[in-house]
């Protein structure tokens, strides 16, 4: 899963909510949160419909 997604811009400053349906092996999640991060946000939330465990960074 590891560089499976591309962002180039500038988040700086900005805080980011990411809605996701379902959390299962969190591994998109995870992903998506380093991807973003790389693009220097002030804050990244997860807000998810439904999980099948707690996520964790």
């Amino acid at each position: 899963m590891r560089n499976s997604f591309v962002f180039q811009g500038d988040l700086t400053g900005k805080n980011i909510l990411i809605f996701d349906d379902i959390i299962t092996s969190s591994n998109t999640v995870k992903e998506i949160i380093r991807t973003i991060e790389k693009a220097n946000p002030k804050n990244i939330e997860i807000l998810a419909l439904a999980s099948s465990h707690r996520v964790k960074k």
